[in-house]
């Protein structure tokens, strides 16, 4: 890529509006020379004042709510986050009492059908005479003296 030493030069007199109309006061005599003689400092002016422009003439045209508004906007904005903050934990808790349910739900099942227990054990390779047993009670400790 061609460069030219006096680029960085040529763009702050642009950007900082030193180009053209107070290069008298801002930049030397040798800058607007170097800029006529140069053809990449040229293409730079051209460019970097198309755009200068541009952005001059956008924040010229851009409309700014009033300060009312503005203050209307953040309170809605504010109340909602918080409802959402405060919504948070009790869907936290209602997938919580969803998964207990279908738990349970599936545990009742599989204590009331054989084919659930036949094919639990068969799963997990658990010995059927301890699935099916209808003993639910808790083994107890026969060595307590």
């Amino acid at each position: 890529m061609i460069e030219c030493a006096r680029e960085a030069e040529v763009l702050d007199a642009v950007t900082f509006r030193r180009w053209p109309r107070h290069c008298d006061e801002g930049c030397d005599e040798g800058l607007r020379t170097h800029v006529a003689a140069c053809a990449i400092c040229a293409d730079l002016v051209e460019v970097a004042r198309a755009l200068h422009d541009d952005r001059e003439s956008a924040c010229r045209d851009a409309r700014v709510p009033a300060a009312g508004q503005v203050w209307w906007r953040a309170t809605i904005r504010a109340r909602a986050d918080a409802a959402h903050t405060a919504a948070e934990p009790i869907t936290v808790l209602q997938g919580i009492a969803g998964a207990c349910l279908v738990g349970a739900a599936a545990g009742r099942i599989g204590l009331k059908s054989p084919a659930v227990i036949n094919a639990m054990s068969a799963l997990f390779r658990i010995e059927s005479s301890c699935v099916t047993s209808s003993d639910t009670r808790m083994p107890s400790n026969s060595s307590t003296s």
